[in-house]
């Protein structure tokens, strides 16, 4: 019964459009979306479209779900001519509560379903299965695929747009530090792809910790230059020229991926910075919640990707005005989610083939496109932190994907364990290094069929080739 009065309150503020409910107040955040969609009618129906939203409306969650409420009912009245009919359904926030929600959206029949939130939540939608679209907002790759996607910002594609952005720098000996858990077993994922595009790119150092653990010294410790303590009595020669020498020279990489965030971000670039190890040093980068770290000085000179800061703030101040708060960080996500299933529907796209084949959607949170297997796409703007703490844009994202190849990461079936990611990054790095030599002793910018036979006969005796089949030749 609450569930029903509060949908009957909602079609009442509707109704009220334009006189004491919300109104269009704004230039809406949206691309190439009809003035309505007659053409695209409901057979049974005089609604264009239907869309039914699972979100977490009570609960320890019921704050993010009133957040994509919100963000939903502003873009509801952004496009005022078209007849859309929305439904909120509470999942509770839980596994059971988002399956009986599940069936209630069902009874809806709607053309695409938006949510749910968490990843138990969208696992759970994914096992039962559904016979329309479902564009949920989870960051976990191991609960897409099978008609369920996600427009969150995935770490698979922050870690590749850093990694390019390192490489048109000139970077090529890459370390990394991050931690035993999905964030770090999907960062050693998309490295081994992520590499293969940067001629010459080699992963030198891996050094993780347990995220349980206290003390993350050790980890850190293996990413930084040979601590030598300069008031040490009778320092030796060796010593002496070592910390003489600029840090970037003390240390066997050129550019550091530090695949962590919040809080612990913050613990780790501190500590880096006790020894000697900073970014104004060595070129750093992250992922995109370093932007909430930037009052943190050992953050400061940071580089990270993310979604277009400004449309963000934008909307961020709309939403305020509306609502009386801010919104919470992933509230533009349900605005944009609906702009995109209204979208989708101008297009004939609501069908598992036209989702992956409509060349993305620009929105708020910037330009994404929807993968095959569920996953998505995003051109991200590069930041770095700049030494007052605040974001600077240093390299805006592409206008559109028209040159960039559509690429999937992965899901449950298909990512490698941390062991085996480590395992493939050191032959990939094996075989670089053995490529470079042949190289040098051949004369060669690049390497023919007819140069690989010879590689052992040009190798140095001192140097143990891989085998044929671990070089990969």
């Amino acid at each position: 019964m609450r569930r029903l009065i509060f949908a009957l309150v909602l079609l009442g503020m509707l109704a009220g459009c334009g006189k004491k409910g919300i109104s269009p107040w704004h230039q809406p955040f949206y691309q190439d979306i009809p003035a309505t969609l007659n053409a695209h009618n409901l057979a049974e129906s005089e609604v264009d479209l239907r869309i039914v939203y699972l979100l977490p409306l009570t609960g320890s969650s019921a704050k993010v779900g009133e957040a994509f409420l919100n963000a939903a009912l502003m873009a509801q009245f952004d496009l005022p001519d078209h007849q859309i009919e929305t439904f909120f359904i509470d999942t509770k926030g839980t596994e059971a509560g988002t399956l009986d929600a599940l069936e209630q959206a069902r009874d809806k029949n709607p053309d695409v379903i938006l949510g749910p939130v968490f990843s138990a939540e969208v696992k759970a939608v994914q096992e039962a299965g559904t016979t329309v679209p479902v564009i949920s907002f989870t960051s976990d790759n191991a609960v897409l695929g099978n008609g369920v996607y996600t427009t969150a910002l995935l770490i698979p594609e922050q870690v590749d747009t850093m990694v390019q952005y390192a490489c048109d720098q000139g970077k090529r000996r890459l370390a990394v530090l991050g931690a035993e858990n999905k964030v770090g077993e999907l960062t050693l994922n998309t490295l081994q792809q992520s590499i293969k595009k940067c001629p010459g790119m080699v992963v030198e150092k891996i050094a993780l910790y347990n995220p349980k653990d206290v003390n993350l010294a050790p980890a850190v410790l293996k990413v930084s230059p040979k601590q030598i303590d300069p008031k040490k009595k009778n320092l030796t020669e060796a010593e002496q020229a070592e910390l003489a020498k600029p840090i970037a020279e003390r240390v066997d990489f050129d550019v550091l991926l530090v695949a962590e965030e919040g809080v612990k971000l913050k613990q780790v670039m501190s500590l880096l910075s006790y020894y000697d190890m900073t970014p104004r040093d060595v070129m750093t980068i992250g992922l995109s919640g370093a932007a909430a770290q930037g009052k943190d000085k050992s953050v400061r000179g940071m580089y990270f990707p993310a979604m277009p800061i400004r449309s963000e703030k934008d909307f961020e101040q709309l939403y305020q005005a509306q609502f009386g708060k801010k919104p919470m960080p992933v509230a533009a996500y349900g605005y944009d989610a609906f702009m995109m299933a209204v979208f989708l529907k101008s297009k004939g796209a609501l069908t598992e083939e036209g989702i992956a084949n409509v060349g993305g959607y620009k929105g708020i949170n910037g330009l994404v496109r929807l993968n095959k297997d569920g996953t998505n796409n995003r051109l991200l703007d590069i930041y770095q932190i700049n030494p007052y703490g605040r974001p600077q844009l240093v390299e805006p994202a592409r206008a559109n994907f028209e040159e960039v190849p559509q690429q999937w990461f992965w899901n449950t079936q298909s990512t490698q364990s941390i062991a085996d990611a480590q395992e493939e990054l050191e032959r990939q790095k094996k075989q670089v290094q053995e490529e470079m030599m042949l190289k040098e002793a051949l004369g060669v910018e690049e390497i023919g069929t007819n140069e690989r036979t010879v590689k052992e006969e040009v190798i140095s005796e001192d140097v143990t080739p891989a085998s044929e089949e671990e070089s990969g030749y």
